[in-house]
């Protein structure tokens, strides 16, 4: 993502005393910072599994996995 692009895809709503209110996003841009933010959770949760596993097999029932994608507790 470039400057050019954030200055073309965003747009700041500001208030009488020139306040930042809101911020509309493209959608397109919103998109790109859905899929950043989920990369980087993955990247926190790889993270958090090497981490664990470095420790045994202990430290990774303690995460609460009961196995399956959606499996968390």
């Amino acid at each position: 993502m470039t400057l050019e692009a954030l200055e073309r895809d965003v747009r700041f709503i500001v208030d009488s005393h020139s306040t930042v209110t809101s911020v509309v996003l493209a959608p397109d841009l919103w998109q790109k910072i859905l899929v950043a933010l989920e990369e980087a959770e993955h990247r926190e949760m790889v993270d958090l599994l090497t981490e664990q596993a470095s420790i045994g097999p202990m430290a990774m029932a303690t995460l609460g996995f009961s196995g399956g994608v959606d499996a968390w507790v």
